[in-house]
């Protein structure tokens, strides 16, 4: 009896308890939630007056401390304006990250630095040498002294700019890497200095999408010939899509000095392997002396997969090494569904290997105006006009420009070429739709999907020729697609090439 009185006493202080308890629960939910929830800051070097970061006029004058109000999640707006001499205007760690914006919370609440307007600030440079974060957006930002993030994750970087004035030594125009992994870089631009461009260092599962990248400044002989614009050195499930390698046309790049020439419009791989990685609707415009250079690990049982693809031919004369429009290493490699055209000039070739291992195989692609094939097997392909009389199995040498090719990134509908590949597919590259949903990073939702988005006009095309009308100190007039060529006095731009 004493024991049912107990609960009988008992039991109302219970439900009380257990009812503090759900509101004091609901009340933490409440809590987190509004915690979530971020906050705007702007930043303004321009202010002369009070600054709390609450508006345009009262944005606090550095990112420096800016970026130490803020908390994970919060959004950091930067007045539009040429910021990059402005001490305190960097983002970086350079006291050893106290000044660094803190992580996000996850994808759907990223820490964000931005400009108040796409491409409009310009901030000295974006370092991270190590710190780490995670969950970061900047957007919209031209950096002037090029930028390095080693240790991000979950982080997009989306349409800002990387330029690097002349400089000597290992320094990359951007990087990313040190294990860093499942980062979006989008309609990004590098050029200027810089021994590689676009690096991702031993990263996996970053994604380099509608970037564009254009190499001014030559080091070598310093680095033995080794530069180049899309790097992915010892990168493990890495994907680029839509990315541009412009033109540098710089005679230093027919001028080195002994040793084999490395110097590469997409180069991935290494001793360090380089696994799982895919470059798709990319193109290599007039580049450098090996439009795609795949490399490895000794073992030779890296993959690495090319398709969708154009090489269009250097401007450069060749050498005897190491030169062609797919030159390739140990991984086994696949190409498919690509053109390369023009790589006939001194001693390049259609396919060179450098490795006693690996293998490579082509099929669905076309080939006109190169030198010979030097390596490879080949499966339906269109060659035409080539050194070398040896062609794979289905292979045929017609002229691709009067059998459907008018246009590189196209084949033309009812045309020979449309279905003359294995299965009735169509030879050659059609890059006409934007591949990867804007804003995606790997595994999201149609990261790797074929949109119905027009790539074409190619995005951003009139301010990256506004920003790349400027090159490093000391190298004469502008190029690539900034310059004046066509007869009829109308500028080359990135749609019309």
């Amino acid at each position: 009896m004493l024991i049912k009185l107990k609960l009988i006493v008992l039991l109302p202080l219970l439900v009380v308890l257990a009812g503090i308890g759900l509101f004091l629960n609901w009340q933490g939910i409440e809590i987190a939630k509004a915690q979530v929830a971020p906050k705007t800051i702007w930043c303004n070097p321009a202010n002369t007056g009070a600054e709390d970061g609450l508006t345009k006029a009262t944005g606090y004058k550095t990112i420096y401390t800016a970026s130490t109000k803020m908390a994970p999640g919060d959004i950091l707006i930067v007045a539009n304006g040429d910021w990059s001499t402005y001490s305190g205007m960097s983002i970086d760690n350079s006291d050893g990250g106290s000044r660094l914006a803190p992580s996000g919370i996850d994808v759907n609440h990223l820490t964000t630095i931005k400009a108040e307007t796409d491409w409009g600030v310009k901030l000295n440079r974006l370092s991270d040498q190590g710190t780490g974060r995670n969950y970061m957006m900047i957007r919209g930002i031209v950096f002037m002294n090029g930028g390095g993030l080693y240790k991000w994750n979950y982080s997009k970087i989306v349409r800002c700019g990387f330029f690097m004035p002349k400089v000597t030594g290992n320094q990359s125009t951007f990087s990313i890497g040190w294990g860093a992994h499942d980062n979006l870089i989008e309609e990004c631009v590098a050029w200027g200095g810089g021994r590689y461009k676009f690096m991702d260092y031993q990263g996996n599962h970053n994604i380099f999408r509608r970037c564009v990248a254009r190499h001014d400044w030559y080091i070598s002989p310093e680095w033995a010939g080794q530069e180049t614009n899309f790097r992915g050195y010892g990168t493990h499930d890495d994907i680029w899509q839509n990315d541009i390698s412009i033109d540098s046309d710089r005679k230093e790049y027919t001028e080195v000095v002994g040793g084999a020439v490395e110097n590469a419009d997409f180069w991935v791989g290494d001793q360090y392997g380089a696994n799982g990685n895919i470059i798709d609707g990319c193109m290599a415009i007039k580049g450098m002396y090996n439009a795609y250079y795949f490399a490895g690990t000794d073992s030779g049982n890296d993959i690495i997969t090319l398709k969708n693809s154009i090489a269009l031919g250097p401007s450069l004369e060749g050498v005897a090494s190491l030169t062609g429009a797919l030159t390739c290493g140990t991984p086994q490699i696949t190409a498919e569904n690509s053109l390369f055209y023009n790589f006939k000039i001194g001693q390049q070739t259609f396919t060179t290997h450098n490795k006693g291992v690996g293998s490579l195989s082509i099929k669905n692609s076309i080939v006109r105006d190169t030198g010979p094939k030097a390596y490879g097997t080949d499966d339906y392909m269109y060659y035409f006009n080539v050194a070398s009389g040896t062609f794979g199995s289905h292979s045929v040498n017609a002229d691709p420009f009067i059998s459907g090719l008018k246009y590189p990134v196209r084949v033309e509908a009812g045309s020979p070429l449309a279905t003359a590949g294995s299965d009735g597919e169509p030879i050659g590259p059609t890059i006409l739709k934007k591949i990867g949903v804007s804003g995606t990073s790997y595994g999201e939702p149609g990261w790797d999907q074929v949109t119905d988005e027009n790539l074409w006009p190619f995005p951003n095309e009139n301010k990256i020729k506004e920003l790349m009308s400027t090159t490093v100190e000391g190298v004469p007039g502008i190029y690539g697609f900034t310059a004046y060529q066509s007869p009829f006095g109308s500028p080359n731009t990135l749609t019309s090439y």
